[in-house]
């Protein structure tokens, strides 16, 4: 007995629409950080809810809080502003640790805009701080670039002059500490 082979379709084979599956996938993104935000919002000790949640502290995770914590903060809403900051505050903090020495240190003078805070923060950090700047090829100084270049090119928005400004000081400062170290070694000194 023959079977009869299937007839061929003349039907297209429907493509899904990328935009809506893009879409669908923002959507599901956003969600789940915005459960992991009220977690952290509803938890007795939020840092250790952001402990145990680390690999969702990720970029998306803190534009979307931060987004709710700008709402808040237009809307006048001090209590929410207020337990908004602690949760995001906790998770920075616990992201913060997990971090390349590098990138903590980066973020620590990038989030410091006053300049003569970034002076105490050179100071206090003494040969520790010289040497993360020169650690691992000069990743540090690498990284950074690569920032201000990104910054460089964004559109314009409300925060680019400002945040561009304090990367440009930033990479002013501690090239001129690096390079004063290195003629500090060279003379044998301690820097």
């Amino acid at each position: 007995m023959l079977s009869a082979a299937p007839a061929a379709s003349n039907a297209t084979p429907v493509e899904p629409d990328l935009n809506s599956a893009r879409l669908d996938g923002a959507r599901v993104s956003q969600k789940r950080h915005t459960d992991l935000l009220a977690q952290l919002l509803q938890a007795s000790d939020p840092t250790l809810v952001a402990r145990q949640n680390v690999e969702g502290l990720n970029e998306e995770f803190f534009m979307t809080a931060g987004t709710y914590l700008s709402l808040a903060q237009k809307e006048g809403n001090t209590e929410a502003s207020s337990r908004l900051g602690r949760a995001l505050t906790a998770a920075w903090d616990v992201k913060q640790s997990t971090l390349r020495p590098e990138l903590q240190l980066l973020n620590r003078l990038v989030r410091t805009q006053a300049e003569a805070a970034r002076r105490e923060i050179y100071i206090s950090g003494g040969a520790e701080l010289v040497a993360t700047l020169t650690m691992n090829d000069r990743w540090f100084a690498a990284t950074l670039g690569r920032m201000v270049a990104d910054v460089e090119r964004q559109p314009p928005n409300p925060g680019k002059a400002s945040l561009l400004s304090t990367l440009r000081a930033i990479q002013r400062e501690t090239e001129a500490l690096a390079a004063q170290a290195a003629r500090q070694a060279a003379r044998g000194q301690q820097p």
